[in-house]
């Protein structure tokens, strides 16, 4: 987050600096959400496999709006190699987004103990 205003006036300029920032946000966002599953779980002496499952969830949405943000900066520079592997890292990521929303939802129907 201190390195917005370099980012500005580095060669990507505006649009890098604006992806690495929410880019910066989102993994601290990903951290404190651990932080605070570990801490419950020592407070509670046990846990439960759905905050797990959001910290996942938020992390694969932040690769995927880093990849897209990439790919819009990049425009016609991207190349055919390079655009491919991001359609690949897309879709591993979306597929990940999918099954841990099945993974939630069938937790939600589980009944409690």
């Amino acid at each position: 987050m201190w390195s917005f205003p370099t980012n500005v006036q580095a060669e990507g300029g505006f649009p890098i600096a604006i992806i690495t920032l929410i880019n910066d946000l989102l993994l601290v966002m990903i951290i404190m959400e651990v932080l605070r599953t570990v801490l419950s779980y020592l407070a509670e002496r046990g846990g439960s496999l759905r905050p797990f499952l959001f910290i996942a969830s938020i992390s694969a949405t932040r690769r995927i709006l880093a990849i897209g943000a990439q790919m819009s900066v990049a425009g016609e520079t991207l190349t055919a190699a390079r655009f491919q592997q991001s359609m690949i890292d897309l879709g591993v990521n979306a597929g990940a987004i999918l099954a841990i929303a099945i993974a939630l939802f069938l937790l939600g129907k589980r009944p409690d103990e």
